[in-house]
């Protein structure tokens, strides 16, 4: 059963409007891909240009995956190098 995400005040499910999400993940490609085939670069612009076609792109992008997300100001590499040190090691045990 695929749970709901609380969203930005808003409750939905990651199969939600799954044609929109399709497309919207369709043109971040298509930008991601002509940043880097002409430009020679990478930017935020694909990111963009899919959260403007569907907000909720995120969730239906990370429907099959646990997610953690790390933000912040200063030590986002050190904490994420822990996470995974710590994932890791309780992988391994398992």
């Amino acid at each position: 059963m695929i749970k709901p995400l609380n969203l930005r005040g808003r409750t939905i499910t990651a199969n939600s409007n799954s044609a929109k999400a399709s497309t919207a993940a369709f043109a971040g490609r298509g930008a991601y891909w002509f940043l880097h085939t002409f430009l020679k670069g990478g930017s935020s612009l694909p990111g963009k240009i899919a959260s403007r076609i569907d907000p909720d792109v995120l969730a239906h992008l990370g429907r099959d995956y646990d997610v953690i997300v790390v933000t912040g100001t200063n030590g986002k590499t050190l904490t994420t190098n822990l996470i995974v040190k710590v994932l890791k090691q309780n992988t391994m045990k398992s």
